[in-house]
């Protein structure tokens, strides 16, 4: 029998308690969609939207879902759990480049010279020549996997722009759940989101004016399953990556790990830190969360009856009898339309402040379809 997990909220106890793994049988095929979801870079990303499956939602949360570096989403745990979720939420699962179905580009757009692409995957230069169509995360050079978070980039800009035509999904409360790797790239990319500014035009008086708002306002919690320190060849300070949105911001975040998992047990010792006796009020949705009795890492902790998939539900949206509020409950935001074609964004580096110019790097022009191509380098710590 595992012992309960709960985190407190104010008098009432919320989210991860040990009940059996619960899933959806049979009938998926009209509850998904399979889409196609193409990178600034002209990779072809293969993803999975499914439609909450309850009409009452109007506009219900989104989940975007990373699998690990090596692994794709097809696996049979992830997709429990995005057919879980499904009842209460939109989910979005994807490939991430060179994975699973993920490896057809766009020969022109993916191989420029000089590019990324060219510099740090394995035998660019012959495709170069070719017109190579095919990438393999296994030609990956360790420097080019924070190439992947520009797929993440993708998603996001695909999801708000169905966000944008009503009903299906709401980005205003969007959510992230990430595996070993792909968790870590998530860090990153969350990091990126709240250096990220709109720029508020006045076509009247032709001046411009950076929002001193963060597009990362609109995530509303994050569940990392054995976030990994390291990735490609970058070492990661997951608490340093995290802190403005985690620390700063108060951003609830889940860190789980199995309870033999040396490795996953530091990284969330060490990006819960901050989350103490005294600030407990502060960060009541924050903690770090180790699974009883095992060493299994990433999306296999949604495996062998341990009841993870079940306590992510509960810690979203709460316990099904009505006990425990969810933390979607507790922080979502209303829907507001996000009119990302229409928009121009700015990336902030890190440090500065949105009112200097010298500080903002061009992040989106308007009419495209996807943020600029960046190695988000100087949001990983």
């Amino acid at each position: 029998m595992f012992p309960a997990w709960r985190i407190v909220v104010g008098a009432a106890a919320v989210a991860f308690a040990w009940l059996p793994t619960w899933s959806i049988a049979g009938g998926d095929d009209d509850k998904k969609e399979k889409v196609r979801i193409t990178t600034v870079d002209g990779v072809e990303l293969n993803a999975h939207f499914y439609r909450c499956t309850d009409l009452k939602i109007k506009d219900p949360p989104t989940i975007l879902m990373l699998h690990a570096v090596g692994e794709n989403s097809g696996k049979k745990p992830w997709v429990a759990l995005a057919q879980l979720l499904q009842t209460k939420a939109a989910v979005l699962t994807f490939d991430f480049r060179g994975h699973g179905g993920s490896k057809d580009v766009d020969p022109a757009t993916f191989w420029k010279p000089n590019s990324m692409n060219v510099r740090l995957i394995k035998g660019a230069a012959q495709a170069l020549q070719t017109g190579k169509q095919v990438i393999d995360y296994r030609e990956f050079m360790p420097n080019y996997y924070t190439a992947l978070i520009n797929d993440i980039a993708a998603c996001k800009a695909f999801l708000d722009r169905k966000n944008d035509a009503r009903g299906s999904c709401n980005t205003s409360s969007f959510i992230i759940i990430g595996a070993e790797t792909g968790a870590t790239l998530g860090a990153v990319w969350v990091n990126a989101e709240f250096h990220r500014h709109r720029v508020l035009q006045n076509p009247v008086l032709l001046t411009e004016a950076t929002d001193p708002k963060v597009e990362g306002k609109d995530i509303i919690a994050c569940i990392w399953l054995s976030m990994a320190s390291q990735v490609g060849g970058y070492n990661v300070n997951v608490a340093a990556t995290l802190d403005v949105a985690a620390r700063q911001n108060a951003v609830p975040m889940v860190f789980l790990y199995g309870e033999d998992d040396k490795k996953g047990a530091t990284v969330a010792a060490a990006a819960t830190k901050f989350v103490t006796a005294k600030d407990k009020d502060k960060f009541p949705w924050t903690a770090k969360v180790p699974i009883k009795g095992t060493d299994l890492r990433g999306a296999e902790l949604l495996t062998k009856g341990l009841g993870v998939d079940r306590a992510i539900y509960n810690y979203l949206f709460g316990d099904p009898k009505g006990n425990n509020v969810g933390v979607v409950e507790a922080k979502s935001r209303e829907w507001t339309e996000h009119e990302f074609k229409k928009t121009i964004y700015r990336w902030r580096q890190p440090g500065s402040r949105p009112e200097l110019p010298a500080g903002l790097v061009p992040a989106h022009n308007i009419n495209e379809p996807n943020l600029v191509f960046s190695d988000y380098l100087r949001y990983l710590k």
